[in-house]
Order: C-alpha cells, then structure tokens, then sequence
C-alpha cells in the first residue's frame, strides 16, 4: 500500500510538473487568418527642448505619426523621454508601431483639389 501511494504521487508530481508541455505548438499561422499579409510598421518622432525652455516640451502625436508614414492601424504607441547630461537637453519620443494599407490616404492639396472636382 505505501508503494502504491509513493507511485502514485510521482505521477501527480510528474503531471504537474509536465503541465502543457505534452501540448503540440503549431507552425505560427493562424487558425483565422484570411491570408492576407499585412506590412508591418514601425514610425518615430523626436522632440527636443534645450535648457528646458527652447522647444516643444510634448511628445509627438502618435495620429499624425500614423498619418505621415500611411500607418492605417495603430498596434502599439511607446513614449519615452531622454535627458541629456546636466539638462542641457531632453527628447520626447513617440514610437508608433502597427499595419500599412491602403485604407487612408495622404493626399496633396494638388489631388484634394482633382478629388473634389470629380
């Protein structure tokens, strides 16, 4: 009976410790996907104050981030700030990072004009 309950208890021990690892992973694709294949994008934008006083003391928006490098779904916004020896400077940085399509659309004021003539 004691054997039967140390055997017993490996195999509780054993199971616990194996946990999902007998769980096959799969190959990365998505069970859902489409097919599609989506471009990935990363974007950034510096701002940078001297002495604390001379420029833009914000971070850079992370909208016209998106919309300058055509960024039509935002997936991850970082900011951080970086101060310079003594103060002497600082930046504010906004890291955009999401999909490129063919959503939205920068248009010149040229092709606004033609747009909204037709």
């Amino acid at each position: 009976m004691k054997k039967l309950i140390i055997i017993l208890a490996a195999v509780v021990v054993v199971g616990i410790f194996s946990g999902c690892a007998s769980v096959t992973q799969g190959t990365g694709s998505n069970f859902y996907s489409t097919g599609t294949v989506v471009m990935e994008v990363r974007a950034e934008a510096t701002n940078t104050v001297y002495f604390g006083i001379f420029g833009e003391k914000t971070y850079p928006l992370a909208e016209e981030i998106a919309m300058e490098h055509g960024i039509t779904r935002i997936a991850l916004v970082e900011r951080y700030r970086t101060v310079g020896p003594l103060g002497i400077w600082t930046e504010f940085t906004t890291i955009v990072i999401g999909e490129r399509g063919g959503a939205i659309q920068n248009l010149t004021s040229e092709e606004e004009e033609t747009a909204e003539d037709e």
